[in-house]
């Protein structure tokens, strides 16, 4: 038992003066290091080199997309690191070091406030919140002079939308980064990330709920900017990096929530104008059915509208979409209105269907058949049959001089004629009018049948051509 926990207790007894060594040796190189150190000089023995700082961003979160306002706020810790030339030790003399453990150190931790630190921004940024104060924020320095830092940022900046094919849209967010006061010549700023989103933010934005990221591209690019205070003739290029966030959309909620219904009203509502009717009243509800209709769409679109960006260049693919479903809607009441005037018109002035009509329709009208149901019933008239009596009385006793000069008998003879002729007329007039009405209802049908058919394989033509 003693053999086992002896060396233990040397090795506890031994651990406070071990780290009480490396703590002391920390502050002692930190202490050589920084002795006659300047936070304002670029950390560069040769004034003529840049100083190069690599950026690499890790999207932790999107905050807020405001697409009225054209903003996208992320939470980003921005990774910076450089080269301090002033903070290396490894190549220094053993007279540098105050012991030897400080010079086999290969890392120590220094305040931010206590080192150069290069003037980096996000030029379009609109605002900027640091999550931890600057004070507490601590740079990792190797021994080869390489500081690392970290710096957790909510940062809301400029970006141009292009809603053109909203809710189907593509997105592209550029971060510019670069130096504020120092050009090319003193500072260059780059990045070693690939085109791709880092690890931790893919993992973080792959549950978003309305976008899907894509790629983070960066550019390079060296920009001229005119030194106003010194002369207007005068350019300052500055090195920048161009980091492109690459986002699009999940359609779902749209599809589901308005384009879907929106079709589905209208189609329901060219279903309901054009469905073949019996009667001049049911095409009256025909239109209110279709109003109501209507009334329903505005409803839907009153809820979404805010939910629709804006833009100056005009509508999005969705506007385009719930536009024309209220012109096809409308130009179906206006149709149905129109065919209802019509048929009324027709109904109470008797007029007769035109011949182009009838042909393309192929409808003919039935007067033959009818013509001879007309004279089997003025045959079997009380009238003719009288008068059928009374002609063949007069040619059986067509010998008798005080008969065939009877004009009474003449006269009620031509007056039976007369009502005989007016009523096979009127029977005649109403069969005729009958004949008409049944061809106009006929017409009218295969109308709505046609005009049905037509708005609704228009609607779904329309609606594929506007989305694909």
């Amino acid at each position: 038992m003693w053999r086992i926990t002896w060396p233990a207790l040397l090795f506890a007894s031994l651990l406070p003066g071990l780290i009480d060594s490396n703590t002391n040796a920390e502050r002692e190189l930190v202490e050589a290091l920084l002795q006659n150190y300047s936070t304002t000089t670029r950390p560069v023995f040769d004034v003529t080199k840049p100083v190069r700082v690599v950026v690499y961003p890790t999207i932790y979160g999107m905050v807020d997309l405001d697409e009225i306002a054209e903003s996208l706020t992320l939470m980003i810790w921005q990774g910076y690191r450089w080269t301090d030339e002033f903070l290396e030790w490894n190549n220094r003399s053993d007279e540098f070091f105050t012991s030897k453990e400080s010079k086999n150190l290969s890392m120590i931790n220094i305040p931010i406030t206590q080192i150069w630190t290069p003037d980096v921004v996000v030029f379009n940024a609109l605002d900027r919140t640091d999550i931890i104060e600057r004070d507490q924020l601590i740079a990792k320095i190797y021994k080869n002079g390489t500081v690392l830092v970290s710096i957790p940022q909510v940062i809301p900046f400029r970006c141009r939308f292009m809603i053109e094919y909203f809710p189907f849209d593509t997105q592209n967010c550029t971060l510019v980064y670069g130096s504020w006061a120092l050009t090319k010549d003193e500072i260059v700023v780059s990045t070693e990330l690939n085109a791709t989103v880092t690890d931790l933010s893919r993992i973080v934005l792959q549950a978003h709920s309305e976008w899907d990221i894509l790629s983070l591209t960066n550019e390079h690019r060296l920009t001229d900017y005119m030194d106003e205070i010194a002369s207007l003739d005068v350019g300052n290029i500055f090195s920048e990096l161009h980091m492109t966030l690459t986002m699009k959309r999940k359609p779902a909620y749209y599809i589901y929530v308005l384009i879907i219904p929106t079709f589905v009203l209208t189609q329901i509502n060219n279903m309901g104008m054009f469905v073949p009717h019996n009667a001049m009243s049911e095409r009256e509800e025909k239109v209110t059915l279709g109003l109501l209709t209507l009334m329903t769409m505005a409803v839907i679109l009153n809820i979404a509208a805010d939910q629709v960006p804006r833009s100056a260049k005009g509508l999005p693919l969705l506007g385009w979409f719930v536009m024309f479903s209220i012109l096809i809607s409308a130009l179906a009441i206006l149709i149905t209105v129109g065919l209802l005037w019509w048929h009324e018109y027709t109904v109470l002035n008797k007029v007769t269907p035109p011949k182009w009509l009838m042909w393309l329709y192929r409808e003919k009208y039935k007067r033959t058949s009818k013509k001879q149901e007309n004279e089997e019933k003025i045959m079997h008239h009380p009238n003719y049959l009288k008068l059928h009596s009374i002609e063949s009385t007069v040619e059986h006793e067509n010998r008798t001089p005080d008969l065939l000069q009877s004009t009474q008998l003449r006269d009620l003879i031509d007056t039976l004629r007369t009502q005989i002729s007016r009523h096979e007329a009127r029977i005649r007039a109403k069969e005729l009018d009958a004949d008409i009405d049944e061809i106009w209802v006929r017409l009218f049908r295969k109308i709505d049948a046609t005009l049905l058919a037509i708005f609704f394989v228009g609607n779904i033509l329309g609606s594929v051509l506007i989305f694909v």
